[in-house]
């Protein structure tokens, strides 16, 4: 039912916001200037961090233990949990002939295969970012680490998971529908009739538009024929 289900989004959502509230104080736009080719000073506008963000205290509660452990290890450990015992449940499934032959069995396993590609998908995609979660503050717990000529010295390993870890959110945030395809034989049967009605509505539509062009454009013949003889006669 529709109230059962906002049980569980709701209370998501409200510890979702809250936990992400500091988040949008770590950030800020700076004005500077600069000197162009021609020598004339220009301003530009750029993203920068606040000093909420490089705040020790800041980084060791809420970035190393706060987001370490609400958005990985006790989603890491409850998920990995709860896909052994679909897994071994399935397993169990499939020992019974009686139950294979069962479309209902057959239904569970399919969603509970399409369940454990994406927490695999999720667990895979966000191993990055609690790498960098855990090292952060050993490498940027007293300031960026620079060197005696003021250049940074942040490990080059270190910039190179950076980008990992948004490549494979941005696969983690793009790719459920893919899995859903590729693994859910209902969702695929669902989206092919779905696709198939709006070509065919397209199609539809193409051909109202050129038949309403044919009326026009015959009108338009019959009244210029018209107009033609009124003026031979």
């Amino acid at each position: 039912s529709q109230i059962r289900v906002m049980t569980y989004i709701i209370p998501s959502m409200v510890v979702s916001v809250l936990l992400n509230i500091p988040k949008f104080l770590e950030a800020k736009h700076d004005l500077v200037e600069y000197q162009d080719e021609d020598n004339v000073t220009q301003e530009m506008v750029i993203y920068n961090v606040t000093s909420l963000r490089v705040d020790p205290d800041y980084m060791y509660y809420y970035i190393h233990w706060t987001r370490l452990l609400c958005t990985g290890v006790i989603p890491f450990s409850y998920l990995s949990y709860m896909n052994m015992l679909i897994y071994t449940r399935m397993r169990q499934n499939n020992l019974s002939s009686v139950r294979s032959r069962s479309n209902s069995t057959k239904k569970q396993s399919n969603l509970a295969a399409i369940l454990i590609v994406i927490v695999l998908v999720f667990l895979i995609s966000n191993t990055p970012r609690l790498i960098l979660n855990l090292t952060e503050r050993s490498i940027h717990g007293s300031g960026a680490p620079t060197s005696s000529c003021g250049c940074d010295m942040t490990p080059t390993w270190y910039s190179v998971t950076i980008s990992i870890n948004h490549f494979f959110l941005t696969i983690n945030s793009s790719i459920n529908f893919l899995i859903y395809c590729s693994v859910g034989d209902k969702f695929k049967t669902v989206v092919k009739k779905y696709f198939l009605k709006v070509v065919k509505e397209s199609d539809q539509k193409v051909c109202d538009s050129e038949n309403l062009t044919h009326n026009v454009t015959d009108e338009a013949v019959v009244v210029v024929t018209i107009t033609e003889d009124d003026e031979d006669e």
